[in-house]
């Protein structure tokens, strides 16, 4: 008969052993959304109790370890985000990554506005977290950072987003997920966009138009500052050296209006030491993209 120990923290010894065996049984069956969450509960106890991993050490030996280091990488967030660019980061105009994508059948679609931005907060939520976890972020923000051109290539990141134009109006159309052929991922948004000629980003968001046209490119409720605070972080710019273009409707500073060129790719790049999101693209500049795992389809 086993005695009953008392591991602080934990009620017995039975419930130690319990919740490891119940780690190696999660592992063994493949993570969810669910099993990352009980994972991570059992992940938070043991780094808070050295009594209970002193204890599980004496009892598994190795096999503790192993599983433990699964476990660190289980509890790591979901990121659905590809890590790198996609086709090893060759560079194709816009409409060219639409079909690229639209001959992909392993599950992933061609990231959106929305995903990225998604990953931008998810990065800077990582950054802030374990050691693994801020290894993760750092490793993905230097890969995306490259996407932005910070290696002096030419390069731009190409979302799966697209706007469209009714003449020189004001009025715009967002589409999220353009050409994709998972109809439940396609969001459209329609409302006044102004025009914007590398302005900063904290007055875009700062006025109530502005900030409805980034909550709405970025599929997101956040407030400005939060925009701010994301974009900030993962562009490693000032938020006075973060600026957002769209479309003209005169030819004052470009040979093209709204009215000449009203379907518009958008993404993001750095140049002349500041950090653009893009919104008015004439898909006249090859760039990289990443794709995003979105369920449904294996």
């Amino acid at each position: 008969m086993v005695s009953r120990l008392y591991i602080p923290g934990l009620a017995d010894y039975g419930r130690c052993k319990e919740s490891f065996l119940r780690a190696e049984e999660l592992l063994a069956q493949g993570l969810t959304d669910e099993s990352r969450t009980e994972l991570s509960s059992l992940r938070d106890m043991l780094e808070g109790n050295p009594g209970a991993v002193d204890f599980l050490k004496a009892e598994f030996g190795e096999g503790y370890v192993n599983v433990y280091l699964r476990l660190s990488d289980a509890c790591l967030p979901a990121f659905l985000l590809d890590e790198h660019a996609a086709d090893g980061g060759r560079k194709r105009l816009p409409i060219e990554w639409y079909d690229y994508w639209a001959a992909v059948t392993d599950g992933r679609v061609m990231a959106s506005m929305g995903d990225l931005y998604g990953a931008f907060k998810a990065i800077n939520k990582m950054h802030s977290g374990s050691e693994q976890e801020m290894a993760k972020a750092k490793s993905l923000l230097l890969s995306l950072r490259d996407d932005f051109d910070w290696s002096g290539k030419g390069n731009w990141l190409i979302a799966g987003t697209r706007l469209f134009h009714f003449g020189n109006s004001l009025e715009t159309r967002i589409v999220q997920h353009y050409r994709c052929d998972r109809p439940e991922l396609i969001k459209e948004t329609v409302l006044e966009v102004p025009v914007y000629r590398g302005t900063a980003v904290e007055k875009i968001v700062g006025e109530q138009r502005g900030l409805a046209y980034f909550q709405a490119l970025f599929d997101t409720q956040d407030d400005g500052e939060e925009i701010l605070q994301n974009v900030e972080f993962v562009s490693g710019k000032r938020r006075d050296d973060i600026v957002g273009w769209t479309a003209n409707t005169s030819t004052s500073d470009t040979q093209y209006t709204r009215a000449s060129h009203p379907k518009r790719a958008v993404g993001f790049d750095c140049g002349a030491d500041q950090f653009h999101v893009l919104g008015d693209n004439i898909y006249g500049s090859p760039g990289c993209s990443r794709g995003v795992r979105r369920g449904g389809r294996a």
